[in-house]
Formats: C-alpha cells, sequence, structure tokens
C-alpha cells in the first residue's frame, strides 16, 4: 500500500518489488472462486498525527481477496519501521484525496487481478508502532 496523492508515489515499484520478492508470496483459490493472494511487503501510506499529513514506512504481512465480479480487498497487518516514531495517540488514513494502491500490484505479484488504485480505505497507526489497513476495490 503506497500513497497516491495526485499521480505521485512515495516509494519506486522497483524498490518494493525486490521487497517482495525477498519476503515472498503465495496464491490460493477459496471455495467461493475467489483468490487469495498473501504476502510481506515494505510500504507507507499518509496518516493525519495531530492534523500534520505524515508519511510513515512500515512491514506488511498483507492479504488480498479478488473475487469472480473483479472486485478485491487489501488487509494489511504491519509493524512501523525503526526509522519511524509511533504517535502519541492512533493516527487515522489522511483525508480523501490520498489514494491506495496495492502492494501486490506493485510488486507484479502473479495472479493479481483487479483495479490497482482505490479511495475507498481506512487505516491505523497506534502508539504502539502497529498499523493496519483495509482497501476495498470496486469490480473492474
Amino acid at each position: 500500500m503506497h500513497a497516491f496523492v495526485t499521480g505521485r508515489r512515495f516509494a519506486t515499484a522497483a524498490a518494493v518489488g525486490a521487497a517482495a520478492l525477498a519476503f515472498g508470496l503465495s496464491v490460493a483459490s477459496a471455495e467461493d472462486g475467489a483468490t487469495v493472494l498473501k504476502g510481506q511487503f515494505r510500504s507507507n501510506e499518509i496518516f493525519l498525527v495531530d492534523g500534520v499529513p505524515t508519511l510513515f514506512a512500515f512491514i506488511c504481512e498483507e492479504q488480498r481477496v479478488q473475487r469472480p465480479d473483479g472486485s478485491a480487498r487489501d488487509t494489511a497487518h504491519c509493524q512501523l519501521g525503526p526509522e519511524d516514531t509511533p504517535p502519541d495517540r492512533a493516527a487515522h488514513e489522511a483525508p480523501v484525496g490520498v489514494g491506495y494502491q496495492s502492494d501486490f500490484f506493485i510488486a507484479g505479484t502473479p495472479g493479481y487481478e483487479g483495479p490497482s488504485i482505490t479511495f475507498d480505505w481506512h487505516g491505523v497507526v497506534t502508539p504502539s508502532g502497529r498499523v493496519t489497513i483495509v482497501a476495498n476495490f470496486p469490480p473492474s
């Protein structure tokens, strides 16, 4: 997941792709016809800390569920990297206008299907440095 503001990404696809390959990926099929992708990625996103947009970097265990209708949901459970200081209180995703780009797309994950960017996402960074993000992608 990467901050996507008016066409600008904060991490290069090559760097993220290399990280994804280093951490590994897996693909499975669910009984309802959905495809499930799993991987570990270095990622980043913008959160509001006391009203200030702040870019955080983290390492995530991620899962993407791609449904037969073309919709998908990415879920990430992450830990801030040592270079980032956690906020004093929970920080939530930046307001409207900051999109979310799937790490599975950026990494060129085999089996990836559907849209790569959504504005329907929610996330939080906690004072313990844990990050949780859920992004919903509409049918393609």
